[in-house]
């Protein structure tokens, strides 16, 4: 199953914060996708986000069958780095099945 070919994002402040990517492509094989989340300018303090999947409105994959669900992890990327990656575990549920799609979103806490 391929997942997260398209990762819907809720942008914080894009000037802040957002991921590298707005794509991302994983097989159940690969048994994981990392999500790069950037800032896009420099910060003199710790910048904390939530990072929570959420069901795709096109050919969804199932949460806890197709992907490990997360729910408002806490993510800092801390002021002397550029950026963090978040990991979201794929499940390999061995059903052949179509390309499946899941979202991704970051918020504030």
């Amino acid at each position: 199953v391929d997942v997260a070919n398209n990762a819907t994002i809720n942008i914080i402040n894009v000037a802040l914060v957002d991921f590298e990517s707005l794509s991302y492509t994983a097989n159940e094989e690969d048994e994981k996708v990392d999500f790069r989340i950037v800032k896009r300018t420099q910060t003199f303090e710790d910048i904390t986000v939530l990072f929570s999947t959420d069901v795709s409105d096109q050919n969804p994959a199932t949460s806890n069958f197709d992907y490990a669900a997360v729910s408002n992890r806490q993510v800092m990327i801390a002021a002397n780095e550029d950026s963090v990656i978040v990991t979201v575990t794929i499940l390999n549920d061995v059903i052949a099945e179509n390309m499946e799609r899941f979202s991704v979103s970051l918020t504030l806490p």
